[in-house]
């Protein structure tokens, strides 16, 4: 828990610079470049199979991005920096949060049911799709 996505900052600075070396050393191809981020797919599927949160996958993906953008005059990439950077807050002001209702409306919440007398019960609370909560009990 402590140090779940501590690196992914790191990962990201050593991804950049490995791939702006590349671009720079005189054997640098395009295939090559494809080949290795195919490499680094496989790694990430195989990866994935035994661990969760998985990032090489990501970066093999984004590196294709990558390949796609690098090579654009820098007024364009910053311009579409300034896009990506404000489409989140702007969507946010335009359509909420995916519908969700926050702060959550409390009014429409049931009392949990509690299960009969003499018998040993388990009261389980969950939360629909909704914002209505339902709850199940089962007497053992």
């Amino acid at each position: 828990v402590l140090f779940e996505t501590k690196f992914w900052t790191l990962y990201s600075l050593l991804f950049g610079m490995g791939f702006f070396l590349q671009t720079q050393s005189s054997g640098y191809t395009t295939a090559r470049s494809l080949r290795r981020l195919g490499v680094l797919m496989v790694f990430g599927c195989l990866h994935a199979l035994l661990f969760e949160g998985d990032i090489l996958m990501l970066y093999a993906e984004l590196g294709l991005l990558l390949l796609l953008l690098f090579r654009l005059p820098t007024k364009w990439l910053l311009s579409l920096a300034l896009l990506l950077l404000l489409s989140f807050p702007f969507g946010h002001l335009l359509d909420g949060d995916r519908g969700d209702d926050w702060p959550a409306d409390r009014t429409r919440r049931e009392a949990p049911r509690v299960p009969q007398a003499g018998r040993i019960g388990i009261t389980i609370e969950f939360k629909s799709s909704g914002s209505a909560v339902g709850h199940a009990a089962a007497g053992l």
